[in-house]
């Protein structure tokens, strides 16, 4: 049996999902392109051997972000760019998320608040880096954005990888002093105030103009009153593997419908889907993937802050650095320095 592919699924569903469900000019867009992907419809070369005079064609690719076929050798490029700027020191994940009571804002502003996502994030990373009581220098990040959660329903979170330590101005390099880097609670306060601010001088300045001016400011005052997540964790594997990090289930990044979640496979644990909550957590069904009856937004066309973006935020050049030894986890010292019980 032949492995499912976006394609297929777009050509034999595309026409009942628009009749069911309204379809954005831009969605349209990129459903065409997947849609016609290395088909006769984009053209393409045929390839003629001189020998034997077998003949083959290949047509020509989209080259379209969210297409799977395309972005595959893209992804895997990215990620080895990534990892050979790794330096010898521990790294910390951290995870900023949009609560989703500005999905909508995100639904028709899309450029606009992923820019403010990115900004906000160095901001306050490059605010608790530079304070004399902390790092007290210059932070780095590479951030990567994801607009989409496991169940394919929108969740815009910024993933980062933070080098732990910073650049004194004295150009030395300056290491946290533990595996723990900035308390997530602040970083939240922090967050959430710049991101509502900055939203609140993009509606002064217009460039919310498509937003109900009625809601906006119940809206950012409930913003205000809510608690906003920020995950924080140190990654003490090899520096080679940091990069993968920031990467769900530990491969090179793809677009929310990648032909692996057109196929069936076997769900271990409940997720969003209802017809799967009545099931026990390690109990296995066959075929039943959570497929959703709607169209996952593409990302706008002339935006910055791609899915598959990074923003080196600091590239420590210059003279070299002395290479620090990543830190320990004290814990783990503790359990090796303990005595043995059957003494």
């Amino acid at each position: 049996m032949a492995k499912p592919s976006l394609q297929a699924v777009i050509h034999a569903c595309l026409a009942d999902l628009a009749r069911s469900q309204p379809l954005s000019p831009r969605q349209w867009q990129v459903c065409h392109h997947i849609g016609t992907c290395r088909t006769e419809a984009l053209g393409g070369l045929r390839l003629e051997c001189d020998g034997c005079g077998e003949s083959a064609l290949l047509y020509y690719a989209c080259r379209d972000r969210h297409c799977p076929r395309c972005q595959r050798l893209a992804s895997l490029a990215w990620c080895a760019r990534q990892r050979a700027a790794v330096l010898p020191v521990t790294y910390h994940h951290l995870v900023f998320t949009l609560p989703d009571v500005l999905n909508g804002w995100v639904e028709v502003h899309p450029k606009e608040l992923y820019d403010r996502l990115f900004e906000t994030v160095w901001a306050t990373l490059s605010a608790f880096g530079a304070d004399p009581k902390r790092l007290d220098g210059q932070l780095g990040m590479t951030a990567v954005l994801h607009t989409w959660g496991e169940t394919l329903v929108r969740h815009v979170h910024l993933h980062c990888l933070v080098p732990g330590g910073a650049r004194g101005a004295d150009g030395r390099w300056r290491p946290a002093k533990s595996t723990y880097l900035f308390p997530v609670r602040a970083l939240a306060r922090h967050f959430r105030g710049g991101f509502v601010s900055r939203l609140r001088r993009a509606v002064d300045d217009g460039r919310l103009a498509r937003l109900d001016a009625a809601e906006i400011d119940r809206i950012l005052d409930d913003l205000m009153a809510r608690d906003w997540v920020v995950y924080s964790k140190p990654c003490l594997t090899q520096t080679e593997t940091v990069v993968d990090s920031l990467i769900p289930r530990r491969r090179a990044p793809q677009p929310p419908h990648c032909a692996e979640r057109c196929a069936p496979r076997r769900l271990r644990r409940r997720i969003g889907d209802p017809a799967l909550q009545g099931l026990p957590r390690r109990r296995a069904r066959e075929g039943h993937a959570p497929q959703r009856g709607r169209a996952v937004a593409p990302l706008p066309a002339a935006c910055a802050a791609e899915r598959l973006h990074a923003r080196q935020a600091l590239r420590l050049s210059g003279q070299p650095l002395p290479c620090p030894t990543p830190a320990r986890d004290p814990r783990r010292d503790r359990r090796r320095a303990a005595p043995d019980a059957g003494n």
